[in-house]
């Protein structure tokens, strides 16, 4: 993984002019520059870890030499299917929020 350079191979027809990209459906969601694989280490992370944004972020650039913001890896996971099981939790008391700044009634 990481930050890579690459070329799209494109192919022309000799008929009618038409111009074909190669496909990368396979590799990138369109209009997107993050790639599969690197969403399913986001959502890796966070499934089966439980690893908050910042943790998530540290780790692509220490593992995998990636630079990606912590919003970008939030809209990944919202946008994940990934289901909490609620029903077993239980709240000591004692919360923790990934977040630099919690508003309460617009204070």
């Amino acid at each position: 993984m990481g930050e890579q350079i690459c070329t799209i191979q494109k192919y022309k027809c000799k008929k009618c002019g038409k111009v074909f990209y190669t496909d990368l459906s396979s590799i990138v969601y369109p209009n997107s520059n993050i790639t599969l694989p690197v969403i399913d280490c986001i959502e890796n992370l966070y499934q089966i870890y439980g690893a908050r944004l910042h943790k998530i972020l540290f780790d692509l650039k220490k593992q995998h030499n990636i630079e990606i913001s912590h919003q970008s890896i939030e809209n990944i996971l919202l946008a994940s299917n990934y289901q909490f099981n609620y029903q077993n939790w239980t709240y000591s008391g004692y919360y923790l929020f990934d977040s630099l700044w919690v508003k309460i009634k617009g204070i």
